[in-house]
């Protein structure tokens, strides 16, 4: 399934990024901006974001992960500043796009 659109990213492609950063790295704090820089492209619209962060969550958690066990005070934290990450992307673009349309208007 596509997953972000702008750049043809699918559900495995993320996965894949995630499970090979953990590889790497199993304490590495997980971003949406480091799984996109780990496949080589960088977020667009930012509508994708908040799917990239439940599928990154996703795979934190996963079962086969038994090497990377993250204390649960740390795992919400970092979910709470993944959603953080992904509304402040979000915000960023509508601001844009509100001037774009303010410009067109003029």
């Amino acid at each position: 399934m596509i997953i972000c659109s702008c750049n043809c990213i699918t559900e495995r492609d993320i996965r894949a990024a995630v499970a090979d950063l953990l590889e790497e790295n199993p304490d590495c704090v997980l971003t949406p901006g480091l799984v996109y820089r780990k496949m080589g492209v960088r977020a667009d619209c930012g509508v994708c974001l908040s799917v990239v962060i439940e599928l990154i969550i996703d795979e934190i958690d996963h079962p086969s992960r038994s090497g990377c066990q993250v204390i649960h005070l740390f795992q919400q934290k970092e979910k709470i500043l993944l959603k953080r990450e992904a509304q402040n992307r979000v915000a960023s673009v509508c601001k844009r796009s509100s001037r774009t349309s303010k410009k067109e208007d003029a």
